[in-house]
């Protein structure tokens, strides 16, 4: 579900470039939080408000406590870790890498930038996806207030502290700011 609506918001933001793309995904962060999300809207009613229990992963792994919290999560960052190596070196990977670099040299070896744009967002949409899942598994609850755009922000800076081109420097930025 994340990847797809990744590349929902992502159709309309493939004309925009820098701060535009970064500012039109903070409009969508906004409007989803305001409208979507809002139980006073039609649209928010489903938003399930109510503490809920964690239920053992795979019907085993109890996570009463937050040192379990921890460690799942931590699994998780590294599966992710991982996973974004190894797309790296494959065609997909590379084929994100030349467009970052240069987008035109890249067309002219017969690239898609559309295909490969929405690759990049189905990609980022399904780990903030999961991350988001993981937020609301470790907070216990699911509202709007949760998510809001300063969180974004927030994501946002760490990566660019960390440094935007290395997989690392999301989780440097992360540990300088909150670590």
């Amino acid at each position: 579900v994340g990847s797809l609506v990744a590349v929902v918001v992502g159709l309309p933001a493939l004309r925009q470039r820098g701060l535009f793309l970064a500012v039109s995904s903070l409009g969508f962060s906004l409007a989803t939080t305001s409208y979507f999300l809002n139980e006073n809207f039609w649209v928010g009613s489903w938003v399930h408000n109510n503490r809920f229990e964690r239920v053992p992963l795979l019907g085993r792994v109890d996570i009463d406590s937050p040192i379990r919290m921890y460690y799942v999560a931590l699994v998780v960052l590294t599966v992710v870790i991982v996973a974004m190596r190894g797309v790296r070196p494959t065609r997909t990977g590379r084929v994100l890498l030349a467009l970052r670099e240069n987008e035109s040299a890249a067309q002219t070896f017969g690239i898609s930038p559309l295909r490969a744009k929405l690759t990049g967002f189905a990609m980022s949409g399904a780990i903030a996806a999961i991350a988001g899942g993981l937020f609301a598994y470790n907070l216990r609850i699911y509202t709007a207030v949760s998510f809001e755009p300063g969180r974004s922000i927030e994501v946002f800076v760490m990566s660019v502290i960390g440094g935007l081109g290395s997989l690392a420097g999301a989780v440097i930025g992360a540990l300088y700011l909150k670590g």
